[in-house]
């Protein structure tokens, strides 16, 4: 400028910028290509047009996947996520190790945390059905709700709706392995399960 060396063209400073015009200056690409952030070399966000696939939090989401249309929002939401697709996990360690399941929708911290190959699951609140590995189709709402529900006998099959904190949980013991088609609706609602099928409660601590 005549007494200092300054930047050239509209680069953006580490120390924030001044006199931006959002219609003309933005942080992005002008070509149809991925935008991704690293902290520490570990993929902490992506946005991505050609698979649909979009996550924001250090961890969440690989590189690798092949699935499409997943979201995943939170640390390490969706970190082992491979071919599955569809999914949608909100919340830190959401559907963590979910590897090849589709079509889940996670709402809270460790929310369908083991859960690999299951798929069509709906889980709202801290560790709802937090260990369920295979089961599909189940509605867990409720912090810890179905946390222990696994169906490990039938793994294709879930059909459980619980509403209510700790419905359905099976934990410590027993886990709800083989019951389907419970209704369990209100706080400890058939919280110790393990293998009846049908019920409906309503009501707390209805077939506790």
């Amino acid at each position: 400028n005549g007494t200092k060396w300054e930047k050239a063209g509209g680069g953006w400073s580490l120390n924030g910028n001044s006199g931006t015009n959002p219609a003309t200056h933005f942080m992005g690409t002008s070509d149809n290509q991925d935008i991704v952030f690293k902290r520490n070399n570990q993929l902490s966000a992506l946005l991505n047009n050609a698979s649909s696939n979009t996550s924001f939090g250090v961890g969440s989401f690989n590189l690798t996947t092949t699935g499409t249309g997943n979201t995943a929002i939170g640390k390490d939401a969706l970190f082992s996520i491979q071919t599955g697709g569809n999914n949608t996990a909100i919340g830190g360690q959401n559907q963590y190790i979910t590897t090849t399941g589709s079509q889940n929708t996670g709402l809270g911290h460790s929310a369908l945390f083991q859960n690999t190959s299951g798929g069509d699951n709906i889980a709202i609140g801290v560790a709802s059905l937090g260990y369920n590995s295979a089961g599909s189709s189940g509605i867990a709402i409720g912090s810890w709700a179905m946390f222990q529900a696994n169906n490990t006998t039938i793994p294709f099959l879930n059909t459980n709706i619980a509403i209510g904190s700790w419905s359905l949980a099976g934990s410590p013991t027993p886990a709800n392995n083989t019951g389907l088609g419970n209704n369990g609706i209100g706080f400890f609602a058939l919280r110790n399960n393990s293998s009846g099928s049908r019920n409906n409660t309503l009501g707390t601590e209805t077939l506790f």
